[in-house]
Order: C-alpha cells, then sequence, then structure tokens
C-alpha cells in the first residue's frame, strides 16, 4: 500500500493573479532523492523531495501529488505556501512506495497538482526520478553496478542554464536551456560523472523511445546491451 502524502482533504484555493509588474511565484520541486540500494522488490522506498519557489512573490497553500510509472497511487495531499525566494524542505514532499516488479520505474512528484498558484512559469511543476528495481534475488555478474538515474535539471543548472528541456520524442532529445534561443546538447557521460562525482561512471539508454530510461553505471561493469523498442 502507499504512503499517503497527506490524509488532509484538498483545500478549495482560489486562483490570484500576480499584481501588475510583479513576476509572481515560481513554485517547482527539488531534486528527489531516495537509497536506489533499498530498491529491490518488495522493499519499502522512501523517496524525498522539497518546493522552491524562485519568485518575487509568496505563495498561499496548494496541493501536491506523487505518482508511480504514470498512475495515480493515492499520494495527494495538501502542503503549506511557500514564502518568495526560497526553498521548503520539511513540508509535506515525502513518499514511500514498494515496487512488486523488477525494471525502471518512474517516480514523479508534482507540486500545485491542481494549477491552482498562479505561477510566472507554469513548465517546470513536475520532478521525475528514475528508479532501477533490482528482483529479490539480484543475480548478475560480480561487481555489477548500477549507481542510478541522472539529474538533468540539477545538472543543467549546475552549468549555469535555466533548466532541461525535452524538444523531441526519444532518449536522445535532452537540451539544457539558457533561453529559448540557446539550447545545447547534454552529454549523459558528463551529466553522470557530475552527479555521482566520479569519472569511473558510464551513461546508458535502456529504451531509445523512453526519454526518461538514461542510468548511470559504475565504470567496467556490464551493462548489457541497450534494448531500442520497436
Amino acid at each position: 500500500m502507499p504512503t499517503r502524502v497527506s490524509g488532509v482533504a484538498a483545500a478549495a484555493l482560489a486562483l490570484t493573479p500576480s499584481p501588475a509588474g510583479n513576476p509572481g511565484p515560481d513554485l517547482a520541486p527539488t531534486a528527489i532523492t531516495f537509497d536506489a540500494s533499498a530498491a529491490t522488490v518488495g522493499h519499502r522506498v522512501e523517496f524525498d523531495s522539497g518546493v522552491t519557489n524562485d519568485g518575487d512573490t509568496a505563495t498561499g497553500g496548494f496541493n501536491v501529488k506523487w505518482r508511480v510509472d504514470s498512475r495515480e497511487v493515492g499520494a495527494y495531499g495538501s502542503h503549506e505556501g511557500v514564502p518568495r525566494n526560497a526553498v521548503m524542505m520539511d513540508g509535506n514532499s515525502r513518499f514511500a512506495w514498494t515496487f512488486d516488479s523488477p525494471g525502471l520505474h518512474y517516480v514523479e512528484f508534482t507540486v500545485d497538482a491542481d494549477g491552482h498558484v498562479a505561477e510566472s512559469d507554469e513548465d517546470d511543476n513536475i520532478r521525475i526520478a528514475v528508479v532501477n528495481v533490482r528482483g529479490a534475488a539480484t543475480g548478475g555478474s560480480p561487481g555489477t553496478r548500477l549507481l542510478g538515474g541522472v539529474d538533468l535539471r540539477a545538472y543543467c543548472v549546475a552549468k549555469g542554464y535555466e533548466r532541461e528541456v525535452l524538444q523531441g520524442d526519444t532518449a536522445y532529445d535532452w537540451r539544457c536551456e539558457a533561453d529559448e534561443n540557446e539550447r545545447d546538447h547534454i552529454s549523459m557521460t558528463d551529466a553522470c560523472r557530475w552527479q555521482y562525482g566520479t569519472a569511473d561512471v558510464i551513461d546508458r539508454v535502456a529504451d531509445f523511445h523512453n526519454p526518461y530510461s538514461w542510468q548511470c553505471w559504475g565504470a567496467g561493469t556490464d551493462t548489457g546491451e541497450t534494448a531500442v523498442a520497436g
């Protein structure tokens, strides 16, 4: 059974436009963190995130939601308002899930899930973590070591860009964006090395047609062949 984000019923929130000339609030989730070593079939995995408000206006309360593999899992509830230019890590933004099948799974956290807050940017309210779930009996060759997925938004921001953008339908269509006129290709190898703090890492895409299937592996390990669907 999933852990509910909150047992509090969603409140009816009024949509209040930002004052003229004020850039207004801009809510976004922080990176989703979890213990990749706990991602095994039948084991409870704890996920944690936070909420940033990069705008110059504080928000009132809003609703948040977690989903697994694009499915509703009952993890929906209220979150208190976030002050302007602030990060709130201790709000209602934790979630736990027990996976019942091995393979790649996608855990999604959405802030302002109902669109009640008038934001200066409505396109950055979702964060997705890629979770590689191992079977109860892991098997595999000795030394095989999956490090985890890659947080492209955090990587792009660390490199001085505004965000990551997906400009196509394949795993190779991710770009770092400074503005609409400046988008640069992302080296997934560099992103993996940045995220895990070591040069001994390689990238792998599990499914060419799934943009969220990138993985980071410890160098020298057997990642298997890349699976291209279709």
